[in-house]
């Protein structure tokens, strides 16, 4: 699926710029930001526009690298906090939350 190394190379993008950013593995990452282009039906959905299979799973993958890091994963599973608890603490879904824990293998490193 992913080209060789492109997961490693998340994970360590993603700490990069969560560095830049100030953050720890404790801390919250808020996206805070707004498309800059949309385009939207007159029935008010919106068009997705140019669609790319791989990409667009490219950028999830990055996407939870850098909302859930796998140092963030490790400080979760340290401090033993429950998933609940730290879906709300990091702004994401219990889903998210252990899809990365399974798929950074960070599930197997606490059994």
């Amino acid at each position: 699926m992913f080209e060789r190394g492109f997961k490693t190379w998340c994970e360590r993008y993603a700490k990069e710029m969560r560095t830049k950013l100030g953050l720890r593995p404790s801390d919250r990452l808020d996206p805070g930001h707004q498309a800059q282009e949309v385009d939207v039906s007159v029935d008010g959905l919106m068009l997705l526009t140019g669609y790319d299979r791989l990409q667009e799973e490219e950028v999830n993958w990055l996407a939870g690298c850098l909302l859930l890091p796998r140092d963030t994963l490790v400080y979760i599973k340290r401090r033993r906090i429950e998933l609940a608890d730290a879906a709300a603490i990091f702004g994401v879904s219990r889903r998210m939350l252990s899809y990365r824990l399974a798929a950074t293998g960070v599930n197997r490193q606490f059994a």
